[in-house]
């Protein structure tokens, strides 16, 4: 499921807009279709020109998990910001709590029922610096 999502965000973010509202509630599962994820509301999204010159405006609430910190002060594209929040979102679906306000696992105990794997690529996502994160899906 995350991987179908991702790669909606790696799709996104090739045609440098952000989504800036992924979250358990916006990925919807199609019963249809083999069950493939689907990452839905566009609403939040954000086209960022080369120019310069935005789509459209940015008018973004914070809130305590899924959204990264610099949410405020984003102006121009950064998969960053997505990369973190379908981190936490990764974090939500496997652990079943929401990540801690301070989203610093790296010095946290990787669950048993976790790849160790799985728990840096999560634990790298959720970075309070966007620099430390990675910088693409």
């Amino acid at each position: 499921m995350i991987y179908q999502v991702a790669s909606a965000l790696d799709i996104i973010h090739q045609n440098h807009m952000n989504h800036l509202d992924v979250k358990p509630s916006n990925i919807m599962i199609d019963k249809d279709n083999d069950n493939n994820a689907l990452l839905i509301d566009l609403g939040s999204a954000h086209l960022c020109r080369a120019d310069k010159t935005n789509e459209t405006s940015l008018l973004l609430v914070r809130r305590r998990v899924f959204t990264p910190p610099e949410i405020q002060g984003l102006r121009d594209f950064s998969s960053t910001v997505d990369n973190y929040s379908i981190g936490d979102t990764l974090y939500y679906i496997l652990v079943v709590d929401m990540p801690s306000a301070t989203n610093d696992l790296q010095n946290e105990a990787c669950p048993d029922d976790i790849s160790d794997t799985t728990w840096h690529t999560i634990s790298k996502s959720i970075r309070l610096n966007p620099a430390e994160r990675p910088q693409s899906i």
